[in-house]
């Protein structure tokens, strides 16, 4: 399956929005074949590492890749640490999918309903998926 098809997946879950202006692809090519996938809060140089050393090849995030809401690469422009995480995604080969907009507005989320955090909403039964070797 492509990672783009498991994105898919991922959205068709939440539902409830079409359209974020967060919620996209970050980093990489996510026509490729899926070989795993691993999530993290913030895609950083190590969450990254981690994730291809377990032979993931999708990372999904909950923050910016790159320190600003949007992704600017204009406003990171020549940032050293912004260089250096660039290239771990390059030697990687991970692709970063950024799932927020609709992780916050889910009704459906174990944290909190559509009121936001704390407010009532369905408790979903998760299931931990073990990464490859584990």
């Amino acid at each position: 399956m492509k990672i783009i098809e498991v994105i898919d997946k991922i959205r068709h879950f939440h539902g409830w929005l079409d359209y974020s202006r967060f919620d996209k692809v970050l980093y990489g090519d996510a026509e490729q074949e899926c070989t795993g996938v691993a999530t993290t809060c913030c895609a950083t140089g190590e969450a990254i590492r981690k994730a291809a050393a377990k032979g993931c090849n999708l990372l999904v995030c909950h923050e910016d890749l790159f320190f600003n809401s949007f992704d600017d690469p204009i406003l990171v422009e020549g940032v050293a640490l912004v260089e250096l995480k660039k290239k771990v995604l390059e030697e990687t080969g991970v692709v970063v999918w950024r799932d927020h907009d609709h992780m916050h507005g889910n009704p459906n989320r174990p944290f909190g309903g559509p009121g936001g955090p704390g407010k009532p909403g369905a408790k979903l039964d998760f299931k931990r998926i073990p990464f490859k070797n584990e």
